[in-house]
């Protein structure tokens, strides 16, 4: 009887701790209810040879994309993870595979975190595929989500399952691409000495550039373009569409490495495109197959972000007659100029005045530089160097450089056989102003370049008769106080264009 009623007393306290410690787990674990239908969606299963794609790893090729609500879910997971006191390790993808009717294995667990945006589209690469004969067999991945904690995971739902080989559905050309990509937001954006360019910021990609992305028939591309004050327009964007994401900004500059570009109107556009076979350079092939455009986005843009107000009406001449390089545009012209940007200046009013094409030497001279207007300039005789080998492209110009070299412009075009060597050898004609009261300050290399560019009216001093050769003080230096500016060496090349 005693018996009988300790063993009763021992099960129903045994009842008992089972029963808090079901209540424990069921409590304080974390639910995977809400996130078990969560499930990638496998997109493609393909193969990778040796040559056939250059920019791809060999072997098999599993291409998935994300659920639209798997960022939104997992951050409310990890949040109730750290209220019951789990630590949260990651967020994984488990693969699966099967040749033909075995049973399925589990192939990988990985850590995923490189996914960004909710509709990301991945691809892993799965295996190198040696010993498996795709002719004669078929293989089948299918892949779901794991969130891992200290001590456990749970799962999200199974994806469909892709196959490769014999059995699978051959990839097939897309025959349309039904929708334009579409945009959250495109900005200009003109920030100080950056060159402009278009923010376009996307919104969720369309269901048959989705499904397209990595169709191993081919690539699809997403190519964008520009139109300035009307004209034809122009690519400045090309890119697979693989690699972008919903939610992404791209930045899309709007200048041309060699043409710069025009202020104005600038409209953009933007369209998938898909070539088949592998990935390709705008403008190499015809694509097979194009989406309708976009919307149009047209803002206005200036050459310059930052100017002074005087100084405006000749850049504006400077912009017409195309004597602003580059380098300056898009920049703040109320800045010092460097060595290599009032190099590509000299260079720009050489070309105006003699109506030639500079070219650059072969082989930089210089082992801090390889600026292509700098190695004009350095053919042509408008620069040489701070030293044998060193050119500084930059530091500031101080205007007594800027007048040496301009007058080394007037000089190549104006004197025959001129040469740097042979400078000595000839003399400037012009009638020599009065003297500026910092004269002893300008060096003799410069004096007489200084006086014959004064002469002209091409370069002016400062006031007060004072030229502010160079910086003699540190005070000066830290001011900038003998640096040419960039608005003032673009009206220099105005200025020579009109005397000479």
């Amino acid at each position: 009887m005693n018996i009988s009623i300790m063993n009763r007393k021992r099960v129903s306290a045994l009842l008992t701790a089972a029963l808090v410690f079901l209540a424990v787990i069921i409590f304080t674990s974390p639910s995977a209810q809400a996130y078990e239908n969560l499930s990638p969606k496998a997109l493609n299963l393909y193969t990778v040879s040796d040559t056939e794609n250059a920019d791809s790893i060999p072997g098999l090729h599993l291409s998935f994309s994300n659920d639209t609500a798997l960022f939104r879910k997992t951050a409310g997971i990890i949040k109730e993870l750290e209220e019951k006191g789990y630590t949260y390790t990651g967020l994984s993808l488990q693969v699966q595979l099967k040749t033909d009717d075995e049973s399925w294995k589990t192939y990988k667990t990985g850590y995923f975190g490189s996914i960004e945006a909710d509709d990301t589209v991945s691809d892993i690469i799965i295996s190198d595929m040696s010993g498996t004969n795709l002719s004669e067999h078929t293989v089948y991945a299918k892949i779901r989500y794991a969130w891992t904690y200290e001590g456990g995971a749970y799962y999200g739902t199974w994806s469909e399952a892709a196959a490769a080989g014999k059995n699978a559905s051959a990839a097939v050309v897309p025959e349309k691409l039904s929708y334009a990509p579409s945009f959250t937001d495109v900005s200009l954006d003109f920030s100080e000495d950056e060159y402009p360019q278009f923010n376009i910021t996307f919104d969720a990609l369309p269901e048959d550039a989705v499904s397209n992305m990595t169709n191993p028939k081919g690539t699809l591309m997403l190519n964008v373009m520009i139109s300035e004050n009307g004209k034809e327009f122009r690519n400045i964007r090309f890119q697979q569409v693989s690699n972008i994401k919903s939610g992404q900004v791209l930045q899309c500059s709007i200048l041309d490495p060699e043409k710069g570009y025009e202020s104005g109107t600038v409209t953009m556009k933007a369209r998938f495109e898909w070539y088949t076979g592998g990935t390709t350079y705008y403008g190499t092939k015809t694509p097979d197959v194009v989406s309708p455009w976009s919307v149009e986005k047209t803002e206005n843009v200036e050459l310059w972000s930052k100017a002074s107000g005087w100084a405006e009406g000749e850049l504006k001449k400077a912009e017409v007659s195309g004597l602003i390089p580059v380098t300056l545009m898009g920049n703040d012209l109320t800045k010092s100029i460097t060595r290599a940007e009032f190099a590509a200046t000299a260079v720009k009013t050489y070309e105006k005045l003699s109506g030639k094409t500079a070219v650059p030497v072969s082989e930089s001279p210089f082992t801090d530089c390889s600026d292509e207007d700098v190695l004009k300039a350095y053919a042509l005789g408008i620069v040489n160097g701070i030293s044998a080998d060193s050119f500084a492209p930059n530091e500031y110009l101080n205007r007594e450089q800027a007048a040496v070299m301009m007058t080394r412009v007037y000089k190549i075009i104006n004197i025959k056989d001129w040469s740097l060597e042979t400078d000595g050898d000839f003399s400037l004609e012009y009638t020599a102003p009065e003297k500026f009261m910092d004269d002893p300050l300008i060096s003799a290399y410069a004096k007489d370049s200084v006086y014959f560019m004064a002469s002209n009216g091409v370069i002016n001093g400062i006031g007060n008769n004072l030229f502010a050769p160079k910086n003699t003080t540190q005070t000066e230096k830290k001011k900038g106080y003998a640096n040419a500016t960039r608005q003032q060496s673009i009206l220099i090349a105005v200025r020579m264009t009109e005397a000479f």
